[in-house]
């Protein structure tokens, strides 16, 4: 074979396997075209999303709302309203549904729900209090100038007043004021005989109120409670404060005492002195950081010198709010 024959098949060769690595190149190329065609036209798979149940919100205290998000690891942002009710869940927006069956709402992760309140600090939210109702007459008289300036207050109730003015209590649970406990007797000799005497009280209170509101109502009163005299009274000391405590906790109650007031059972009378004495007494609660629990009694306003309205439209003046005492955190001198 000549040198001619040789370069002849040497070039064959080299360019049969120039056409195997073209061939082997042209097949990955229509392997790649055909894979990203069907990239293209395959269905984006879109991720579930993800929700979480939680208790509903709305109406609920401002800060317990909050707790309850932020336990959950919800974001949220609070759009601001002009409502006199202050620290309260007008309504939300959020992502996800309301389940009809518990009434929880399901929320989407990742999602910030909306809160629009009144958010009040605390220095400015007054916790109207009433001691020693229902009565015949100052029940009524209260309830009327409550409703006039469209404020909800908190009564604690004698159990014994109770049963005489059942139709009183009706009317202050209907008109959407808050109910706690005063004992039954207020008798201090008979409510603070023993723990179990006490326990007896809030016992016969509970029948009383029972009794007045009918089981369905009364199912949704909460367990509030005022000890009378407060929780360092002369003979609550004399023996271990934090039992009497104890007892009424182990019971489900939440305790308040108060931290200003009017004087209406200590001799003053007039609404001047009454408002002035308040303030005082409010100053003094707002520099040790108490909430503001204002003490007031039904059997004792002046209703011919209408004090109580005379007395709301100081604290208006002053730039306050109002709540109910449920809605305030537990406070005992006992404690503090």
């Amino acid at each position: 074979m000549d040198k001619k024959q040789e370069q002849l098949k040497k070039e064959q060769k080299e360019t049969l396997k120039l056409i195997g690595i073209l061939s082997i190149g042209v097949f990955i190329l229509l392997i790649l075209s055909i894979i990203l065609m069907n990239s293209l036209t395959m269905p984006t798979v879109t991720p579930e999303p993800k929700y979480i149940d939680i208790d509903n919100i709305e109406g609920m205290n401002l800060n317990d709302a909050k707790v309850l998000l932020e336990n959950a690891d919800i974001t949220y942002e609070i759009i601001p309203t002009d409502s006199k009710t202050p620290n309260k869940v007008e309504k939300l927006e959020f992502v996800g549904v309301t389940l009809s069956d518990t009434g929880r709402l399901r929320i989407r992760i990742g999602t910030t729900v909306k809160l629009y309140a009144n958010e009040v600090a605390q220095d400015k939210v007054i916790y109207l209090t009433f001691d020693d109702g229902p009565t015949r007459d100052n029940t009524d008289y209260i309830l009327e100038t409550l409703a006039k300036y469209n404020i909800k207050a908190s009564f604690f109730v004698e159990g014994q007043d109770v049963a005489l003015y059942p139709e009183k209590m009706l009317a202050t649970f209907d008109a959407g004021h808050v109910i706690g406990c005063h004992s039954y007797s207020h008798v201090f000799a008979d409510v603070y005989a023993s723990t179990n005497s006490f326990i007896g009280e809030v016992n016969q209170y509970e029948q009383a109120l029972k009794n007045a509101l009918g089981e369905e109502k009364y199912a949704k009163v909460e367990k509030l409670i005022r000890f009378p005299g407060g929780t360092n009274n002369s003979l609550i000391l004399e023996q271990n404060p934090m039992d009497y405590i104890n007892a009424v906790r182990e019971n489900g109650y939440k305790i308040y005492d108060w931290t200003a007031l009017t004087g209406d059972t200590e001799g003053i009378t007039e609404t001047n002195a009454m408002i002035e004495h308040m303030m005082t007494t409010l100053a003094t609660a707002k520099n040790k950081n108490q909430p503001l629990i204002i003490l007031m009694h039904d059997k004792w306003p002046v209703k011919e010198n209408d004090s109580l309205s005379k007395i709301i439209d100081k604290l208006i003046s002053e730039g306050y709010y109002f709540d109910t005492i449920d809605n305030c955190p537990e406070y005992t001198f006992a404690e503090n």
